[in-house]
């Protein structure tokens, strides 16, 4: 089972990435939204989990929402995706549920919230 964790900052990119391992998933990582497509589009099928920042470089998060759920729909797959932000904003993060996000977290993340999240989407596959 694959997660996969997309950030620019190569800090938060790799804390996430060791958090969702440490859980058992086999992580992608990538710094930018346009990355983190083509890494989904490699591995959708063994994809149940995409952490996307909202602020992502060359692809925001809230455009990767959309090609994921585009990509998952095609394929009739259904990741569990979570964006992540460093600001709280009202309208972005209704439009990330719009476009399909299951979850948004704010920092400071709340590491127990994403582990539980984390460790529902490896418990509902293994079922």
């Amino acid at each position: 089972m694959k997660a996969l964790v997309i950030d620019g900052n190569e800090t938060n990119r790799y804390s996430l990435a060791r958090d969702v391992a440490k859980l058992g998933y086999d992580v992608c990582e990538a710094g930018n939204g346009v990355s983190g497509l083509a890494c989904y589009l490699d591995n959708f099928r063994e994809t149940a989990l995409v952490l996307v920042e909202l602020d992502v470089p060359r692809q925001n998060g809230l455009s990767v929402i959309r090609g994921v759920r585009h990509i998952a729909a095609e394929y009739d797959v259904n990741p569990t995706i979570c964006l992540m932000c460093a600001r709280s904003s009202t309208d972005a993060i209704r439009q990330a549920y719009r476009l399909g996000a299951n979850h948004v977290f704010t920092e400071p993340y709340d590491r127990a919230a994403l582990k539980t999240v984390f460790l529902k989407v490896r418990s509902e596959i293994a079922a």
